[in-house]
């Protein structure tokens, strides 16, 4: 956004809130206020004072919320899909207009992941929810299948913290994530929007002796928005790190 001016038979040009004294007669700057904002422009002259105000009035961003209940069903089984927002006027989940806010039924045959996209005056807010898909089985899953079952959940929470563009979010799966780490991805959060991050196809978990840390070869595709054009995914092959606390499977390290 631009603030300009032209002013005449002034000696003495000020504008409040960071743009500067002793301004020229005709001038412009870009404002990029994070809130609403009065400009005041104070013109002084051998005739007196002038005093000019403009208020610059900021749209909220949007906020979207995106969950799916349970995150865990076996084939054949429903999860539900429930969505709101606010300060925004259109909803998308996987590029198809819907409700501001609403709930429906999903039935994936296999791990699937949605997208909902909330735009409105203030700009455009993301978030993605999974749901992992577990074969019928008719027998109690092993220690280490259960672990299995568990890490490949937190790859999935990995992704939909990835969605919610939040490094708070980030860090309830990768607690321990360095600082180097969280500037980098603060940076790219503050640039893009619907942001999508999948894990897929990884091979086996390696599992230690005690079950207290794991590692997993995975295949990892991003794709985001910036500047309104959409950036597809490169995929490339990582290697995750994970370890057990308090009986919860959490993100050590990602590497690739």
């Amino acid at each position: 956004m631009q603030l300009t001016w032209q002013i005449s038979n002034a000696n003495d040009i000020s504008i409040d809130n960071g743009i500067g004294n002793n301004l020229p007669g005709n001038g412009l700057r870009q404002v990029s206020p994070t809130q609403d904002t009065t400009y005041t422009l104070t013109a002084k002259g051998d005739g007196g004072t002038v005093v000019k105000q403009v208020m610059i009035t900021v749209a909220p961003m949007p906020i979207a919320n995106l969950t799916v209940t349970p995150q865990t069903i076996q084939a054949g089984q429903s999860a539900t899909l429930n969505w709101d927002s606010k300060n925004a006027t259109q909803v998308k989940i996987d590029g198809i207009a819907t409700t501001l806010s609403g709930s429906m039924p999903v039935t994936p045959d296999k791990d699937a992941q949605y997208q909902m996209l909330a735009t409105g005056p203030g700009g455009m807010r993301s978030a993605v929810a999974s749901v992992h898909v577990t074969p019928k089985s008719t027998t109690p899953p092993s220690l280490k299948t259960a672990d299995a079952e568990a890490i490949n959940d937190t790859l999935h929470r990995l992704s939909d913290a990835y969605g919610t563009e939040s490094i708070d979010e980030m860090l309830k799966v990768w607690p321990h994530m360095n600082k180097k780490a969280q500037n980098e991805l603060k940076s790219l959060f503050n640039s893009v929007h619907a942001m999508r991050v999948q894990f897929e196809p990884c091979g086996a978990p390696t599992i230690s002796a005690d079950a207290a840390s794991a590692s997993i070869s995975c295949t990892q595709k991003m794709s985001y928005t910036v500047g309104g054009k959409f950036q597809p995914a490169q995929p490339h092959q990582i290697t995750i790190t994970l370890k057990k606390v308090g009986g919860v499977w959490q993100i050590e390290n990602l590497q690739g």
